[in-house]
């Protein structure tokens, strides 16, 4: 068949071009079922030692002294700086004697694959700051320190006031079944960039509700253009299509879908086949474009684009780019609007144990726990604008988040937000995603065809899977 070579091709040119991992991610629907631990006990700010959970970690705090843990990442600037200061911050003034030593990568699938070259020699680093669907590869293998007794302990562990500091959202990434796999590091979201002012001054008072709303502004943006004597713009304004995994999820997401059902993908649904002829049909009638040009972030500061999808990492390239063209529009970040909900994806790497000594584990959990610190939050939101994982560091980002509407408009959305596929394969499955969706833009294929995208994205899912 003509498509299945066509998608062959995308895919395997897109498993070459994937060696940098994207922090990019997606979302189940459906709440888990699992809560985070709920303490044996009601803790207080300080709480008594109960022998019985003390047992489970078996360590005493004057053992920590001298401890000396490694911490593998793939942060890139400005998070590889600020994690190097951090880390010498707490070796300076933690009270047991901790040392803590990173050693940083070159992108999330290089640390991957370092990570299962250490696994395979028995030399594991102590901890490692880890996207969570590879953290579940290391997990079936029995590597990964379960966190729920290093939360609920009364001594080494969380208060509730603490515990309820973090969203919901960034607590369930981690949670596989009955086990807490891991600690938020870091969070960001995809989401739609948005003129604002460009809408009003096409007669839309409000921000898209839903996708009929979203069409409707979408083509007004390009009937404009229309309008003039210029041929060759009239393919401008709408959406720039976009393919990046989590954007092909939210929208499907948008309009009731999914890929995956349990731990099982679901890629040929009606949900999901409705969602991209919506997309597409946006694309037909010219109010969805597709950018091949250069400069990411110029169609929506210089008007050839209403809607633009990003992730909140580059609301400072977008904003940069609005200054550098002298535009002065106001413009916002919105969730992806459907007929079921309006989508959005909390995703990012969380600080993962691998399991070593009793002592180790504890000292990796300590210094996990300290950089959760609303302090610490707050440093890390200013330098990097990403999410911020204590609710308690907005009192210290009043400034910030006044200076920077976009990112505080992001962090409103969070109590819409929901989490990526809960699976190991998810690693490479969400490229299926993204160049599946993309090859429907790029071959031109009509409607009737998407359900035959689906199911060939879906066999390839499967076989990756196993």
């Amino acid at each position: 068949m003509r498509f299945r070579t066509a998608f062959s091709i995308l895919l395997i040119l897109a498993f070459f071009a994937s060696g940098c991992e994207r922090i990019s991610i997606s979302l189940r629907p459906t709440p888990l079922q699992t809560k985070i631990p709920t303490p044996k006990k009601t803790l207080t700010s300080t709480p008594r030692l109960t022998p019985t959970l003390q047992d489970k970690i078996g360590v005493d705090g004057s053992a920590l002294n001298g401890v000396t843990i490694k911490v593998w990442h793939a942060w890139g600037s400005p998070q590889r700086e600020l994690f190097e200061a951090q880390i010498a911050e707490f070796n300076r003034r933690n009270q047991w004697g901790i040392t803590v030593r990173d050693q940083p990568y070159e992108d999330w699938t290089a640390l991957f694959d370092e990570v299962n070259q250490s696994i395979s020699v028995d030399n594991t680093p102590d901890m490692v700051v880890a996207l969570p669907e590879h953290a579940l590869t290391w997990d079936a293998q029995g590597r990964i320190v379960d966190l729920t007794d290093y939360v609920t302990h009364p001594e080494w562990g969380m208060t509730l006031a603490e515990v309820a500091d973090i969203p919901q959202v960034f607590w369930e990434q981690d949670q596989h079944g009955t086990k807490l796999l891991g600690l938020p590091a870091e969070r960001s979201t995809r989401l739609l960039f948005y003129n604002e002012r460009w809408a009003n001054e096409l007669g839309f008072a409000s921000r898209p509700e839903n996708e009929r709303e979203f069409r409707a502004q979408a083509c007004a943006a390009n009937k404009q253009f229309r309008s003039d004597s210029i041929l060759s713009n009239d393919g401008y304004g709408g959406w720039t299509v976009d393919a990046d995994p989590q954007t092909a999820l939210n929208w499907m997401q948008s309009f009731g879908g999914g890929v995956i059902d349990g731990d099982l993908y679901e890629f040929n649904t009606k949900e999901n086949s409705n969602a991209l002829a919506y997309l597409k049909s946006l694309f037909d009638d010219s109010c969805a474009w597709i950018y091949t040009g250069l400069e990411h972030y110029t169609p929506l500061a210089e008007r050839k684009a209403l809607f633009m999808s990003g992730d909140l990492t580059e609301v400072s390239d977008q904003a940069n780019a609005f200054s550098i063209s002298g535009n002065s529009d106001d413009w916002t970040v919105i969730p992806f609007p459907g007929p079921v909900k309006k989508s959005i994806l909390a995703n990012g790497p969380s600080f993962t144990l691998l399991k070593g000594t009793p002592e180790k584990q504890l000292a990796a959990w300590l210094f996990a726990r300290w950089m959760l610190k609303p302090d610490i939050q707050t440093q890390w939101v200013k330098s990097t604008g990403m999410l911020p994982l204590r609710k308690s560091s907005m009192k210290s980002l009043v400034d910030y988040s006044n200076s920077h509407l976009q990112w505080a408009q992001a962090v409103a959305m969070l109590d819409q937000a929901g989490i990526q596929p809960q699976v190991a394969s998810w690693r490479t499955v969400k490229y299926v995603l993204g160049d599946g969706m993309y090859s429907i833009f790029r071959l031109n294929l009509p409607s009737s065809a998407i359900p035959t995208v689906l199911e060939e994205m879906q066999e390839t899912a499967e076989e990756l899977s196993k």
